[in-house]
């Protein structure tokens, strides 16, 4: 985790992780760094539920996701943004947990110079019923910034898809995961953050 908004770091040892895919495990191991068993996440890029969006100038961003399962040492959720460059190289941005908390299972979802990241599945006790995560990544200063909204929310979505109107004014979901009902469909009407809640039942 970083203590600004946001901490750029450099890591040959992540730059390798980028490369080469291998888990935390294999990662440590490579570099002698690592006893099994010893209940301390490693870094990895090796991850489930992060998300990636591809830029018009041929930039990759990648946000947080988690390595591995809950009952393995390795298990981590990230609170991470790694951007791949066109000539490869490699930036990473931290956050403070209060800024941008570890995050799974979500979409991201590029409304001109942000990225507008919805929804969560993360550790239980950041979660919150009746609660929808919003956050709003500046692809320029890469400042990750917390997004209240107004109207009915779905609740603690995740694991769903989005799509950007034509105008760019609403990202409608679907196939949504969420806490404790199931929503068919949801619409978030963009610059005022508002939501429309559609077609749920209770389960």
């Amino acid at each position: 985790m970083g203590d600004n908004n946001p901490t750029k770091v450099k890591s040959k040892v992540w730059e390798y992780g980028v490369s080469s895919r291998l888990s935390a495990y294999s990662l440590c191991k490579e570099f002698k760094k690592y006893t099994y068993g010893d209940r301390i996440a490693r870094w990895s890029f090796d991850r489930f539920g992060k998300s990636v969006t591809f830029l018009a100038d041929g930039r990759e961003i990648h946000i947080a996701g988690e390595h591995e399962d809950y009952y393995d040492p390795d298990f981590y959720i990230y609170n991470d943004v790694t951007v791949v460059n066109v000539d490869g190289s490699l930036d990473f941005y931290l956050y403070p947990e209060n800024v941008f908390i570890p995050t799974d299972f979500h979409t991201a979802t590029l409304v001109d110079d942000k990225i507008i990241i919805i929804g969560n599945l993360s550790y239980g006790r950041f979660r919150k019923e009746g609660y929808t995560q919003v956050y709003e990544l500046d692809i320029k200063s890469f400042r990750i910034e917390k997004k209240e909204t107004t109207g009915e929310m779905p609740g603690w979505i995740h694991s769903h898809k989005s799509k950007l109107s034509s105008d760019n004014s609403i990202i409608y979901y679907e196939d949504i995961y969420v806490f404790p009902d199931v929503i068919s469909i949801f619409e978030v009407i963009l610059f005022g953050y508002q939501y429309d809640r559609k077609k749920f039942r209770d389960i």
